[in-house]
């Protein structure tokens, strides 16, 4: 058992195998539930029921314990030793990758996961959980580009949104909810990074686009930009000007940085395409692994160049 609580607190990445997490909770179960420590010992129930709601998904994980989690873990890689450059890359780079998550979800927490109801409700500010209702959202199938005939397919889960393309348009008009949609997007990928589910598990049981937010640990990090006042023109650009806000260290020459982008999977959020002067987006650059959500009032695709697919 002391060794499973090494390899708990010191798995590189925060990650287990489910089957060595079966294997554990199995041990820590039997020591908790033998007589000799089980008597009589508040501490040892205690614990076998919190390893019971952690077997089952039901363990409520603050996100101040999630951070000490990475700062741990971060502190136990640094002390790795390392026989070659290419493990010192290796290690660095997963170092790098746990800082960026962090503050990732600390930005966020601070700067999009809140919601301004209207004027006339006192405090105004509340979290997704107490008011969101998630929307009907359709993905528009060209039939015909001669006759340019459409059909619409009703999107039941994220994965129908986000795994066939990396580039998706969400359109609507003024006030339908394109940019509470892409806050409530961010608001669940904080949740499920920090292993948070019961406060979701309304959302997870609808039947509507919100039926799997698990989906959403697929992405490692998740940028979300506001276009309006935007000069850039290229979507480098505009993620590099952006993620300097989050983190200083987050720049065009970080190569770290630059190597995560290339090397992990990831969400770029781009909302209010129709509130800044891009004339064109490109295609991607083919080395980079993110996808780009893109939000637009309809009238702007009508006036901008964007790649076929």
């Amino acid at each position: 058992v002391r060794d499973v609580g090494k390899n708990i607190r010191h798995a590189p990445g925060l990650e287990v195998t489910d089957d060595d997490l079966k294997v554990w909770l199995s041990d820590l179960k039997a020591l908790f539930s033998d007589p000799t420590f089980n008597n009589d010992n508040l501490l040892a129930k205690d614990a076998l029921d919190q390893l019971q709601q952690l077997e089952n998904d039901e363990l409520i994980i603050e996100r101040s314990e999630v951070v000490v989690a990475i700062k741990d873990s971060v502190d136990y890689l640094r002390t790795l030793p390392v026989h070659s450059n290419r493990e010192t890359l290796e290690l660095q780079s997963r170092i790098d990758d746990l800082e960026v998550k962090e503050n990732l979800i600390k930005y966020h927490l601070d700067n999009t996961c809140t919601y301004k109801i209207g004027p006339f409700v006192e405090s105004g500010v509340f979290g997704l959980e107490d008011f969101y209702i998630p929307p009907n959202i359709s993905r528009v199938i060209l039939q015909s580009r001669q006759k340019y005939i459409t059909s619409e397919e009703p999107l039941t889960n994220l994965e129908q949104m986000f795994s066939s393309k990396r580039i998706i348009i969400l359109s609507a008009d003024a006030g339908v909810g394109k940019t509470t949609f892409c806050k409530s997007l961010v608001t669940l990928w904080c949740a499920v990074q920090e292993g948070k589910t019961n406060p979701l598990a309304k959302f997870s049981r609808s039947q509507n686009v919100f039926s799997d937010i698990a989906y959403l640990a697929e992405f490692t990090y998740l940028f979300y930009i506001q276009l309006r006042g935007n000069k850039c023109d290229k979507l480098e650009d505009i993620i590099f000007s952006h993620t300097e806000l989050v983190d200083t260290e987050l720049t065009r020459n970080n190569k770290s940085f630059c190597d995560l982008l290339s090397n992990e999977t990831g969400l770029v959020i781009l909302d209010g395409l129709d509130e800044c002067d891009i004339p064109i987006i490109s295609p991607l650059a083919t080395n980079r692994k993110y996808t780009v959500l893109i939000t637009s009032r309809p009238w702007k695709l009508a006036n901008i160049d964007m790649p076929r697919t």
